[in-house]
């Protein structure tokens, strides 16, 4: 996660993403409107500071915002908000200070267009989302504390329009579900496919590594209640994202 500072000093907004590598370089995978906005609310980049989550306890570092390269993939064009999907390429410094607290780094490139329907039909296969719900943060004297949310489900609606890949997540408020009344602050967030078995007295557990699918954008609310979660799919991710990252590297922008 990371969140922008405003001139005060104060932590303004924040957004949600996936750490990872392309052509070796470490970047954050987020939404375009996280970076960049939209209408009249602000993204990261209109923020002189940043401040990136390392580790779950304690006040994070804030870095100045210039230090940072912007990728904008694909910006909104249509009235549903779509596409919408940007990077970041991550300072070396931060890069370092990020693996010194073990995060890891998911790549991206080298290898084969993962297709959601390849993985998520698989026995057990469970579909989780990271991110975390503005509705979840907290202010206090001692500062801004944020709670980072997995939802996980097993079905997803999967659609092809207009050159991009989307993965619709349906939402449920049924008995025994709780997530956010919003999914404001989760934009940016992995979709990721991670497969189980069943372990002692019939919970699910991770039975392999995980595997990204989707990044989260954009929320659909019906009677206010959101009914489900718009994502950008793997092909997005592997094929135009990888495209244009590479690009941004190759064409020798500063990369400190």
């Amino acid at each position: 996660m990371i969140a922008g500072i405003d001139e005060k000093g104060n932590p303004a907004m924040h957004g949600s993403g996936t750490l990872v590598t392309v052509k070796g370089r470490a970047l954050f995978l987020t939404a375009h409107h996280v970076l960049y906005g939209k209408g009249a609310k602000k993204g990261l980049m209109h923020f002189p500071g940043w401040c990136v989550w390392l580790s779950r306890y304690g006040r994070q570092p804030v870095y100045a915002r210039d230090l940072f390269v912007g990728i904008p993939i694909a910006a909104p064009t249509l009235r549903a908000g779509e596409p919408d999907l940007a990077a970041v390429l991550l300072p070396l410094n931060v890069e370092t200070n990020l693996r010194s607290f073990e995060k890891a780094f998911y790549r991206l490139d080298g290898g084969a267009v993962i297709e959601p329907e390849d993985v998520a039909t698989k026995p057990g296969a469970l579909m989780v989302t990271a991110g975390a719900p503005a509705e979840y943060t907290t202010e206090s004297p001692e500062g801004r504390t944020s709670v980072f949310l997995l939802g996980y489900g097993r079905t997803m609606a999967i659609q092809r329009r207009r050159g991009f890949s989307f993965i619709s997540l349906g939402v449920s408020y049924k008995d025994g579900a709780f997530p956010p009344r919003s999914f404001e602050g989760m934009s940016g967030g992995g979709v990721w496919i991670v497969p189980t078995v069943e372990g002692e007295g019939g919970a699910a557990r991770v039975d392999g590594r995980a595997t990204l699918i989707g990044v989260v954008f954009r929320q659909i609310a019906r009677n206010n209640r959101v009914t489900s979660v718009r994502c950008h799919g793997s092909r997005d991710i592997y094929e135009l994202a990888v495209n244009e990252i590479g690009k941004a590297i190759a064409g020798g922008q500063r990369l400190v």
